[in-house]
C-alpha cells in the first residue's frame, strides 16, 4: 500500500477514536478560558474572580477531564451505537431538510445503480457456460471472395467451417458455429415470431451447456439432412410460451410449418451467444432447409452465413492457436478461388487473408458493438450528476452547521473531544446517505425499467432484469459509502471548529460560518455551476443531433406509410405459389378504401438492416482493392411509386418484369461511380466477382437511404422480388394512405387473413414508428441528457440561492449600517449581485474548458454537428447564468428591504 494512501487512512480511523485529539482539545479550552477571563475583566471583574467566572463558564477543567476518562471507559461499540441513535433521532427532527438531502442523494445513486445495471448485463456478463474465458470467436482479416453475406462481418461459408473443424484438433477441443434465423413456431395452430439458432451438433458440448430437462443436441443429430427434427428450447422461451411445463418434452411443435420434437430445454440463463436476439429454440444444422426454406447455400463457397468459435485447450496460447489455424486456413482460401473464378490480381490479395482469434467469454459482443460507448457516456453523465448531488448537499450540511455552533461549542465545553464532533457528524452523513442509497434501489429499478423500455432491443423487458443482483447492490452499497464521504467530511471538518465563547453568549454575530467556511460554500457553488454548464453543453449537442438526424431527407416519403411483415415461403408456399400470394395480397390492399398505393420489399426500409452482393458491371474495371459491393433488395412493381422515390432514367417494373427478364434498376450512385459515362440504361451487370452479365439496368432511381438516416449514400440495386434466385423471401409491405396509417391495422390482418389465416402478420407499425425505433439510441441520449441537466441547473440553483440567502443573512448587520448611512437600495442589490455574476462567471468558464474533454468523448456520437459548437456553448452558457441570476436575486432583493433601524436595534 503506497506511503500517502495509509497515512490518509490512518488519518480517516483516528476521526472514530476518541483521545487522539485531547492535547490539541486541552489547548483549545485553555484559550478560550483565557479568552472568556479578558471578557470578564473588560466587564469590571477583578482578575482572579474574572479567571473562576471563565472556569465555572465550562464547568472546570477537573470536571472536564473527568467526563472525558468517563467517556474513555465506554466501550467504542456502544459509542458508535449511542451517534447513531442521536443521528436518526436529529434527522427525524429536520424532516424537510433530510427528505431534501435522502431525495436528492436517491435520484444521483439511483441514476448511477440503474446504468450500472445496464452496463453489467450488457457489457460485463459473461456467457453462463463451463470456463467462458475460454472460449473464442473466428473472424477473419482480408477481402471478401465475394457472393453474398449473412452478415457480411467475420462470417463464414459452410465449406470453410468443416473443414477448418477438421484441422485444428490439437489446439482446439473442437470448433462450432452456428446462424440464426426468425422463424414461424406454432403450438396447437396458433404461430409466432421466434428465434431459431441453426448449430453445429457440437455446439452444446463446445459450450458445456447443461439443461433444465432433457438432452442437449449431438452431432448424431446433425449428420444427415433434414432426417432428425429435433429441437431444444431456451429456458426463457419455455417460461414464457410453456409456462415452464415439463410436458413440453418430446412434444411436437411447428416451424415454419414442419414439425419438430422438442428433446430438451436448456438451463437457466442460456440463450445462444447473441445478447440483442436471444434464441428461442436451437435446430440441428441439418435442418436448414426447414429452417431458412427460402435459400440453402450449404455447398456454396461465396456465400459467408455461419459464426465459428472454438475452446483453447488448456495450455495453448490464443498466437500459438492462430498460427495452427494458417495452414488449414490457407488451404480454404485456395478451394475457394478453385471453385469461384476470380482475376489473378484478387487471388494473391484474398491468399493474403488470415485469421484472427477474438475473447468469445461474453458472446458476439454485439451489445458492446451497439451500446458500449453510449452507456459509457450516459454513465459519465449520471456520474458528474452525483457529483454535483454530493456538492449540494455538502453545501446544505454547512450551512445546517452554522445553526449547530452553539450545539458543539456546548458539547467541547462538557469535555467531547473534536474527533467524537466529527464522528458523530459523518455518522449522521452516513445514516442520511444510507436512506438515499435505499431510495436509489427504489429509484433504480424504476429508471432501469423506463431504460430497458426505450432500448431498440426487441423483448427488451425479458432480456434485461430490473431487480437488483449481487454486483449491483454491492455497487449501491460502495456508491452509498462513497456519498458520505463526499458530502459528510467537508461540513465535519469545518463544523467542529467553533468559536466557544462567543457561541455559549448566544450573540448573533457569532452564529454565523467564519471566512474559510464562507470559502468552501462558494468553492462548492462553483464546481456546481461548472458541472452543470457541461451537462447543459452536453443536452445541447445531444439535442441538435437528433434535430439534424430527424431533419435529414431520406430520399424516401415517410408520412401516411403502414408496414408489416409475412413469410408464405415459410409455409410450404412453393416459389409460384408465395409469388402469387404476394400480388393478390398486393392488388387486395390496394382496394382498401383510403389506400393510395402498396408494395412490398425483402429488406426493410430504415430499420437497420442490409443486404449485399458483389457484382461486375458492363464496360468497367474494377481498381485494385475496391470493393464492387452494393447494397441489395428484390421489390414488388410499385416499389418506388408508393416510397416516393422518384425514377430519373429508364422505367419501372411492370407485370412483363417476370421470372427470367433480368431487368435491375440502380440508384445514382451506382451509375456516378460504375457508370460513368453514357446512359446507363441498358448496360449488363451480374453478381459475383467476374462472368456472365445476364442482368440489364432498366431504370434509375434518386438516391435514398435503406439502413438508417446515419448512413452515407451507398449504390445500390433492385430487382423484382419474381426474378429473386430460389425460392421467394419474406416481404415487408407498405401500404401509402391517405389519412393517419394506423386506422388500417385491421383491415390489413383481415385482408391477409382472408387469403390464408395460418400466415401471422408481424411488425405492424407505421414508418414513423421503425425510424424512431431504429434511432432510439439517438433519442436516448437526446432526452437523458436534456433530464440530466435540468436536474443539475437546478440543484446548482438551489445551492447557488441557498449561499445567497446565508451571505444577506450573515451581512445582515453590514447591510443595515449601509442603508442607515444613506446606501440606495439599488447599491445593496448590485452589491450581492456582483458576487452572484463573479461566482457563475468562473463556474462558467471552468464549464467551458471541460466541455472540450466532452466533446471528444461523444463526438462519434453526434450527427451533422461539432462537439465544440459554439452556439451549443453559448446558449449553455447563457441559461446558466440566467439560473444563477434568478436564483441570486430572490434574496438580494431581500436583502434590499432590510429595516435599518429595526436591524440595529435588534443586535
Amino acid at each position: 500500500m503506497p506511503a500517502r494512501l495509509r497515512i490518509f487512512l490512518s488519518k480517516v480511523l483516528a476521526l472514530f477514536t476518541t483521545g487522539r485529539l485531547e492535547r490539541e482539545f486541552d489547548d483549545e479550552i485553555g484559550e478560550h478560558v483565557a479568552l472568556l477571563t479578558k471578557e470578564f475583566e473588560r466587564r469590571g471583574m477583578a482578575p482572579d474572580e474574572a479567571r473562576h467566572a471563565a472556569k465555572r463558564q465550562f464547568g472546570g477543567v477537573t470536571q472536564l477531564k473527568e467526563i472525558r476518562r468517563e467517556n474513555r471507559s465506554i466501550p467504542q461499540l456502544e459509542i458508535l451505537g449511542r451517534d447513531f441513535r442521536h443521528s436518526l433521532s436529529t434527522i427525524c427532527k429536520n424532516p424537510a431538510f433530510s427528505i431534501t438531502i435522502v431525495l436528492t442523494l436517491g435520484l444521483a445513486i439511483g441514476a448511477n445503480s440503474a446504468i450500472f445495471s445496464l452496463a453489467d448485463q450488457m457489457l460485463l456478463k459473461l456467457l453462463p457456460v463451463k470456463e467462458p474465458r475460454q472460449l473464442y470467436l473466428l473472424n477473419y482479416q482480408g477481402n471478401f471472395i465475394g457472393g453474398s453475406c449473412r452478415p457480411c462481418k467475420n462470417t463464414f461459408s459452410y465449406p470453410a467451417y468443416t473443414e477448418l473443424r477438421d484441422s485444428a484438433e490439437d489446439v482446439f477441443t473442437d470448433i462450432a458455429a452456428r446462424y440464426q434465423e426468425t422463424v414461424d413456431l406454432g403450438v396447437n395452430g396458433s404461430a409466432q415470431k421466434a428465434n431459431a439458432e441453426l448449430v453445429s451438433g457440437n455446439y452444446f458440448s463446445v459450450l458445456s451447456v447443461n439443461t433444465a430437462i432433457g438432452r442437449t443436441l449431438t452431432p448424431e443429430d446433425d449428420k444427415l439432412k433434414s432426417a432428425e427434427p429435433y429441437a431444444v428450447l431456451s429456458y426463457r422461451y419455455w417460461q414464457q410460451r410453456f409456462g415452464g411445463n415439463p410436458a413440453v418434452l418430446n412434444r411436437v411443435i411447428d416451424v415454419n410449418g414442419h414439425p419438430m420434437t422438442v428433446v430438451g430445454v436448456t438451463a437457466r440463463g442460456f440463450a445462444g451467444f447473441d445478447e440483442i436476439s436471444p434464441a428461442d429454440l436451437f435446430v440441428p444444422m441439418a435442418m436448414k432447409p426447414i429452417v431458412t426454406p427460402t435459400w440453402d447455400d450449404m455447398e456454396r463457397r461465396n456465400s459467408t452465413w455461419l459464426r465459428m468459435f472454438a475452446r483453447l485447450r488448456p495450455g495453448i496460447s490464443v498466437k500459438t492457436a492462430q498460427a495452427a489455424l494458417a495452414a488449414p486456413y490457407k488451404q480454404v482460401l485456395r478451394e475457394d478461388l478453385a471453385r469461384v473464378n476470380r482475376d489473378e490480381r484478387f487471388s494473391e490479395e484474398y491468399l493474403k487473408d488470415r485469421i484472427v482469434l477474438a475473447s468469445a467469454s461474453k458472446g458476439f459482443n454485439n451489445l458492446e458493438d451497439t451500446f458500449g460507448k453510449p452507456i459509457y457516456v450516459l454513465w459519465s453523465m449520471v456520474g458528474v450528476l452525483f457529483l454535483i448531488a454530493c456538492l449540494n448537499v455538502a453545501n446544505l450540511l454547512i450551512a445546517r452547521t452554522s445553526a449547530r455552533q452553539k450545539e458543539m461549542a456546548v458539547r467541547l465545553a462538557l469535555g467531547s473531544s473534536r474527533a467524537s464532533l466529527i464522528r458523530l457528524l459523518l455518522t449522521e452523513s452516513i445514516a442520511l446517505a444510507a436512506l438515499g442509497g435505499i431510495a436509489g434501489l427504489v429509484l433504480s429499478r424504476w429508471i432501469s425499467g423506463l431504460l430497458i423500455t426505450l432500448l431498440p432491443v426487441e423483448n427488451a423487458g425479458t432480456i434485461f432484469s430490473t431487480a437488483p443482483d449481487i454486483p449491483v447492490l454491492c455497487f449501491t452499497g460502495a456508491l452509498t459509502i462513497l456519498t458520505a464521504l463526499l458530502f459528510g467530511f467537508a461540513p465535519a471538518l469545518s463544523g467542529t471548529r467553533p468559536d466557544i465563547a462567543p457561541a455559549l453568549k448566544s450573540e448573533s454575530a457569532s452564529l454565523s460560518l467564519g471566512t474559510g467556511q464562507i470559502l468552501l460554500r462558494r468553492l462548492l457553488v462553483f464546481a456546481q455551476v461548472a458541472l452543470s454548464v457541461l451537462l447543459l453543453i452536453g443536452a445541447g449537442l445531444f439535442a441538435r443531433s437528433l434535430y439534424n438526424l430527424m431533419s435529414v431527407n431520406s430520399g424516401v416519403n415517410e408520412t401516411n406509410l403502414l408496414t408489416f411483415s409475412v413469410a408464405p415461403s415459410r409455409h410450404r408456399y412453393s416459389r409460384q405459389q408465395a409469388g402469387q400470394f404476394s400480388l393478390e395480397l398486393q392488388r387486395r390492399l390496394s382496394l382498401l378504401p383510403g389506400v393510395i398505393s402498396v408494395s412490398a420489399a425483402e429488406v426493410p426500409v430504415l430499420s437497420g438492416q442490409n443486404e449485399m452482393n458483389t457484382v461486375h458491371v458492363e464496360g468497367y474495371h474494377r481498381r485494385s482493392g475496391e470493393e464492387m459491393q452494393p447494397s441489395f433488395n428484390a421489390v414488388l412493381p410499385g416499389f418506388f411509386t408508393t416510397m416516393g422515390i422518384p425514377l430519373i432514367a429508364g422505367r419501372n417494373f411492370s407485370e412483363r418484369d417476370t421470372e427470367g427478364s433480368n431487368a435491375i434498376i440502380v440508384n445514382e450512385e451506382f451509375v456516378r461511380r460504375w457508370v460513368p459515362q453514357g446512359s446507363p440504361v441498358g448496360v449488363h451487370l451480374g453478381f459475383g466477382g467476374q462472368g456472365a452479365m445476364p442482368y440489364q439496368i432498366v431504370g434509375v432511381v434518386k438516391n435514398s437511404k435503406q439502413h438508417d438516416l446515419r448512413e452515407q449514400i451507398e449504390p445500390r440495386t433492385y430487382i423484382d422480388v419474381l426474378e429473386y434466385p430460389g425460392p421467394l423471401p419474406d416481404l415487408t409491405f407498405y401500404v401509402r394512405t391517405v389519412r393517419n396509417p394506423l386506422g388500417e391495422r385491421q383491415a390489413v390482418q383481415r385482408t391477409v387473413a382472408q387469403i390464408d389465416s395460418s400466415i401471422p402478420v408481424s411488425d405492424l407499425k407505421t414508418l414513423d414508428m421503425q425510424i424512431d425505433e431504429t434511432h432510439t439510441v439517438d433519442r436516448l441520449f437526446a432526452w437523458l441528457s436534456i433530464a440530466f441537466a435540468a436536474s443539475a441547473t437546478l440543484l446548482a440553483s438551489i445551492g447557488l440561492y441557498g449561499l445567497t440567502a446565508f451571505a444577506v443573512t450573515r451581512r445582515r448587520v453590514e447591510l443595515g449600517i449601509r442603508l442607515a448611512l444613506g446606501a440606495e437600495r439599488g447599491r445593496i442589490l448590485q452589491l450581492i449581485m456582483r458576487e452572484i455574476l463573479l461566482l457563475s462567471f468562473a463556474g462558467i468558464g471552468v464549464g467551458l474548458l471541460l466541455s472540450f474533454l466532452l466533446a471528444r468523448l461523444v463526438q462519434s456520437q453526434l450527427y451533422g454537428v461539432k462537439g465544440t459548437d459554439s452556439v451549443v456553448m453559448a446558449l449553455a452558457s447563457l441559461t446558466i447564468l440566467l439560473v444563477c441570476c434568478a436564483a441570486g436575486y430572490v434574496p438580494a432583493r431581500r436583502a434590499m428591504r432590510i429595516d435599518p433601524v429595526a436591524t440595529l436595534r435588534y443586535e
